[in-house]
């Protein structure tokens, strides 16, 4: 190393003055661009990685507000079972005659609890466990005792809260102390426990159905994933890669009308909307996509109002996005049209290392039916901008050197 170092400063020794004066000057020159574009890189990643994040934490949070919702559904029956009077007052009956004890459980607590039953599939029982007397009635009236061969089972851990435990045969298990017999304003708890017991199967079912039918796929450039007029069942979302939306037009020209970035949901719409798929859709280079069935989508949101707003949210953003694609396209010219389409690949991609160059390379054909132009007009426009200094093209790169002049005819058409 030392010995290199030596060579370059005998060379830079050697060098005529004027020759030196040049080398540093470029040197000068280049030592704060390449800063700046290295700053200008890791701003972009850490952009893309946020929106990335913010997209993987709204799929996140609608699976935990499911389990939350569900976890708060018999948090709240099992607390409204141990303070219904109607069960409550089974201990008055420990010690009446035969005739009374089955009157109050054949038609008064079966009854009740039957009720419960039907409106919550996934219970499995709903026990209470008898500290006060002898009394039993099958599986939904047991001494305490019978408790006491459970691995879960630890006195002093129940409380007058619901607490869940998970049972040796996998069901899950919320209990909670039974409250007295409404005598006075004022509750107090007995000794005797209430309990609901659950399917696990049934309890997880919707994340099970989500991880049963999800499935991934990768797609070749230029391969096909769904096309216009076939019937939208499949909820997308790109995982690697890109993939543009694009519509068949007017003597076999297309438009594209958006491109998709990773971890972006898209192929919804249709289907909310009831109708086939109006669009195309194909990978722009190798994409790798997850695809889970609406009409498991369409459950959950159903069920959650979480996510119920996080597609109305993205169908608002999508619905803004389209129609201010439709104002400039409609009314930009070609020069606009074409920098606003540059702007949105930034936007949407990023850039490379060197903080300009655009990290995704389309052909001219591609930048034209983004930009809703021939492809003649799209390959002089491109010229101009390079003529300007504006841009920088080499083959399909397109490296951006004054984003300032080119949001400027982007903002002015």
């Amino acid at each position: 190393m030392k010995t290199f170092v030596k060579q370059i400063k005998q060379k830079f020794d050697d060098m005529k003055y004027r020759s030196k004066l040049v080398f540093l000057c470029i040197l000068v020159s280049f030592l704060p661009l390449s800063v700046m574009g290295f700053f200008c890189y890791n701003q972009t990643i850490k952009l893309l990685r946020a929106r990335e994040l913010s997209s993987l934490e709204s799929t996140v949070t609608s699976v935990s507000d499911s389990l939350d919702s569900k976890i708060s559904i018999y948090q709240n029956l099992l607390s409204y079972l141990a303070n219904s009077n109607v069960l409550a007052q089974f201990s008055s009956y420990n010690d009446a005659n035969a005739y009374d004890q089955y009157e109050y459980l054949n038609y008064t607590m079966d009854v009740f609890l039957n009720a419960t039953y039907l409106q919550h599939p996934e219970i499995r029982q709903i026990t209470i466990y008898n500290a006060d007397g002898p009394m039993t009635h099958g599986k939904q009236l047991r001494p305490i005792s019978d408790l006491e061969g459970e691995r879960w089972y630890a006195p002093d851990k129940i409380s007058t809260q619901p607490t869940w435990y998970k049972k040796k045969d996998g069901s899950l298990l919320v209990i909670q102390y039974l409250c007295e017999p409404y005598l006075t304003y004022i509750r107090s708890y007995s000794k005797n426990y209430i309990a609901i017991q659950l399917n696990a199967d049934l309890f997880f079912g919707d994340l099970d159905r989500v991880a049963d039918n999800f499935h991934i796929q990768t797609f070749k450039k230029n391969e096909m994933i769904y096309s216009e007029g076939e019937k939208a069942t499949q909820l997308m979302c790109l995982i690697k890669g890109k993939v543009k939306i694009f519509k068949e037009g007017v003597g076999g020209r297309s438009q594209i009308i958006r491109l998709i970035r990773p971890v972006q949901y898209f192929g919804y719409r249709a289907y909310f909307a009831g109708e086939n798929y109006v669009t195309a859709a194909s990978a722009f280079e190798t994409a790798t996509i997850g695809f889970l069935p609406m009409n498991i989508i369409e459950t959950q949101i159903r069920k959650n109002n979480q996510l119920a707003y996080f597609f109305i949210k993205e169908l608002a953003m999508d619905l803004g996005i389209s129609d201010t694609r439709t104002v400039n396209l409609t009314q930009k010219h070609i020069r606009g049209r074409l920098a606003e389409s540059l702007l949105m690949l930034k936007d949407n991609y990023g850039l490379e290392e060197d903080g300009a160059t655009l990290s995704i390379y389309m052909a001219r054909e591609d930048l034209a039916n983004l930009s809703n132009m021939t492809t003649s007009n799209a390959i002089r426009t491109l010229s101009c901008f390079s003529n300007e200094k504006i841009i920088i093209v080499d083959g399909r790169k397109i490296k951006i050197i004054d984003e300032a002049k080119l949001r400027k005819i982007s903002r002015f058409g």
